[in-house]
């Protein structure tokens, strides 16, 4: 006999049911009457309710700043990417197969003083595994000890980083597949909580591995094929008036970026329709985003000094400033500018800008 699945979640809350016999129909009423309620925010305007969900962008694109901030986020009920308000502050379960303790310890003290806390204060609450070689198979031990432990810490969150680290199999295996997904919704239904798994983008720009991944997904962020990539979001629970159903961009800033023992970095979300503002912008980032608007080809850091009449140290900033707001890439380094519709104003104003 089939083993009866739990039910999921209506707007937080498991559907109520009447019982007939052995089986058990849902009372539609019920959940009808609970239409009207308030909306299960995990992450106001971005995650609701209890998904597995995936996070997926091209390689060393950010994605792990990402769901790191997200973990902080979490741990101190502050703000997704200076956004989202996480609703559900407490524990997170991290299980890393990419960066060990040491690396994912640096990043998330960055991000906690980004936050505005000592850093001290977010760690303890945070389950970190160094799960290289732990399979998401059910018939894995390694998995049924995790599995066992998210029971018992009650987390808030749980992340898996990155998917492909995890899986006993291809990528293009289905049942690898369906096998790790299955595992990700046994975190979910343990730990009742969101579980958010970075993937990523194959050689090609496209959705990297099996399509099982894309239909058993209950949300989707992914990212397009560029250094600082535009995401969208797709999900079951997604409406269209929701603030994430937007495309959005993340920049990253490091501060103080040569001692860890003072630096930040802060994550914040920009969407489309959205421009930086000249106020923004200093008047050298304005000269050379004229310079990188008037010339086809990308240009290297000593091709702009010599149009901007700017020194090195004044370039560089200036470049790092501009790629910060979305509007600059680099590739193979040399600069060109990236131009969203919603920054021609923008664009239009530098050439005003001139000493």
């Amino acid at each position: 006999m089939t083993t009866q699945a739990a039910p999921r979640r209506v707007n937080g809350e498991a559907p109520k049911v009447a019982t007939t016999g052995d089986a058990k129909w849902s009372d539609l009423l019920g959940a009808y009457a609970d239409l009207g309620r308030e909306r299960d925010w995990f992450a106001e305007g971005a995650i609701e309710g209890t998904p597995v969900g995936l996070f997926i962008g091209p390689e060393k694109s950010g994605k792990s700043w990402v769901l790191h901030d997200l973990a902080v986020a979490t741990v101190l009920g502050t703000k997704w990417l200076g956004r989202f308000e996480v609703r559900r502050a407490g524990i997170v379960v991290a299980l890393d197969a990419e960066y060990g303790p040491a690396e994912f310890t640096r990043r998330i003290a960055r991000l906690a003083r980004a936050h505005g806390r000592d850093p001290r204060e977010v760690l303890p609450h945070i389950r970190h595994l160094h799960s290289t070689g732990m399979w998401l198979d059910a018939e894995s031990q390694s998995f049924l000890r995790v599995l066992r432990a998210v029971g018992s810490a009650r987390p808030e969150l749980v992340l898996v980083d990155p998917l492909r680290n995890h899986l006993n199999g291809s990528e293009n295996d289905g049942e690898a597949v369906l096998e790790a997904l299955r595992c990700a919704d046994a975190f979910r239904r343990f730990g009742d909580c969101p579980v958010m798994i970075a993937h990523h983008l194959n050689k090609s720009g496209g959705f990297s591995g099996h399509r099982a991944l894309r239909g058993r997904a209950d949300l989707v962020f992914e990212g397009t094929d560029e250094e600082q990539p535009w995401y969208g979001a797709i999900g079951r629970t997604l409406r269209r008036a929701d603030p994430i159903a937007n495309r959005f961009t993340v920049n990253i800033r490091h501060d103080n970026d040569d001692d860890d023992t003072i630096a930040k970095t802060v994550l914040s979300c920009r969407f489309e329709g959205e421009a930086s503002g000249r106020s923004n912008l200093s008047k050298s980032a304005l000269r050379v985003l004229d310079v990188l608007r008037a010339d086809a080809a990308p240009l290297t850091v000593r091709a702009i000094r010599s149009e901007t009449k700017q020194s090195n140290l004044l370039a560089k900033r200036a470049l790092e400033e501009l790629r910060d707001a979305g509007l600059a890439d680099e590739r193979e380094g040399k600069w060109s500018v990236s131009i969203p519709e919603f920054n021609r104003e923008l664009l239009a104003d530098a050439k005003e800008v001139r000493q």
